[in-house]
This record gives structure tokens, C-alpha cells and sequence, in this order.
């Protein structure tokens, strides 16, 4: 721009107008004239090298926080993943312990020996309320989880959001997308209440069957 700007007013300076007083006043014109293109044009491009420069750091930080949230839900599916994991391993354990279980009071019964027959029920009751009380709160991890991960998607949009408004960007459908997903996380909220009370009255009935089944081997044993 200012080496055009300086062509422009050497062919003026030169110009056979400025031999006259009128022509002096017109290439005067003329020399203002191209001045204010100029600064105009040095103006827009100042405003593009402006825009493009916090569009460069709006997307770092867009980046920036995708990336954040992409590592904080790893973080959730690896703890998913390690807690079904030790599930299935408890969960293949206390299978194996109820058959050993029943092989020895199969044992027992066919030996007559009531005594440690007794005792192998009693087991036995106390490993299905273990194993029912390892599924219940497998179930409610489940939905914690859940929940958190909603959490994390809600975040990571709100941050978004906060950055494009920043920029003065267009946020209209960014706003629909982050109010649908505040919705979604108030439901998964509700639902891990709704998980816990359940496990409460689950809890609750686990225990009234083991009380159940220890009282009537202590009846069948009097």
C-alpha cells in the first residue's frame, strides 16, 4: 500500500497540472484523495490481520478445550472399564464359591453330617447377599458414571460457547445445543437419585432374604 501510495504521488508531483494554479488545487485533491485509499485500505487490512489473528486464537482455544474434555472423558471410560473389569472378576469368584458351596452340602447331606450342613447354608446365604449387594452398587456406579460424563460433555460446550461469544461469533444453535445438553445432565442427575434410592430398597430386600433363610435353617435345625 505505501509503495503504490508513493507511485501514485511521484506521477502526481510530476503531473503538467501543477503549472497552473488550478491544476496545483486538482493534483492537491488528488494527493488527498489517494491518501485517504490508502489509509482505508491500510485500515482494512489491519481490521483482516486483527480478525484472522483472534480467529488463529480461537481456535487454539477451542482446540485447547476439546482436548480437555476428550481427556477427562478417557478418564471416565477407563474408571468404566476398571470397574467392570473387578465386577466380572467378583462376579466369576462368587459364582465359583456358590457351586464349591453346593458341592460340599451335596457332600454333607448325602454323609448325614447336619451339623456342617447347617453351616454350608448359612454360607451359602451370606454369598448370595454378597454377590446381590456387589450387583446393586455395580448398577449405581453405572449410573454415576453416566452422570459425570453428561457433566463433562455439558462443560466442555459451556466453555466452547464462552469462547465463541468472546469472538463475537454466532452462538444461537451453540446455545440450543448446550441448553439440550444442561436438560440431559439434570436427567442423569435424576436418575442417579433415582439409582440410589432403589439400591436402598434393594439393600433392604437382600437383607430381609438372608434374614429369611438364616431363620428358617435355624428353625428346621431346632
Amino acid at each position: 500500500i505505501a509503495q503504490q501510495l508513493f507511485k501514485t504521488l511521484t506521477k502526481l508531483n510530476a503531473d503538467e497540472r501543477n503549472k497552473t494554479k488550478e491544476g496545483r488545487a486538482l493534483v492537491e485533491f488528488e494527493k488527498q484523495r489517494a491518501g485517504q485509499i490508502a489509509k482505508q485500505a491500510a485500515d482494512q487490512n489491519n481490521i483482516l490481520s486483527a480478525m484472522r489473528k483472534q480467529s488463529a486464537e480461537l481456535e487454539k482455544q477451542l482446540q485447547a478445550s476439546s482436548m480437555l474434555t476428550e481427556r477427562r472423558l478417557a478418564g471416565v471410560g477407563a474408571k468404566e472399564a476398571r470397574g467392570q473389569q473387578k465386577f466380572d472378576v467378583a462376579t466369576a469368584r462368587f459364582d465359583m464359591l456358590l457351586k464349591i458351596n453346593d458341592l460340599e452340602l451335596q457332600r454333607a447331606r448325602n454323609a448325614g453330617e447336619t451339623a456342617k450342613e447347617y453351616k454350608l447354608q448359612l454360607h451359602r446365604a451370606n454369598l448370595i447377599y454378597k454377590q446381590t449387594l456387589l450387583q446393586i452398587k455395580q448398577e449405581l456406579q453405572r449410573n454415576k458414571l453416566a452422570a459425570i460424563r453428561e457433566k463433562i460433555e455439558l462443560l466442555g460446550l459451556q466453555s466452547e460457547l464462552r469462547q465463541k461469544q468472546r469472538a463475537g461469533e454466532n452462538v444461537d444453535l451453540l446455545v440450543q445445543e448446550v441448553n439440550l445438553r444442561r436438560q440431559a445432565v439434570q436427567i442423569a442427575n435424576e436418575g442417579v437419585t433415582a439409582a440410589e434410592q432403589m439400591a436402598a430398597f434393594q439393600i433392604r430386600g437382600a437383607e430381609a432374604v438372608r434374614t429369611m433363610a438364616v431363620e428358617q435353617l435355624k428353625y428346621n435345625k431346632n
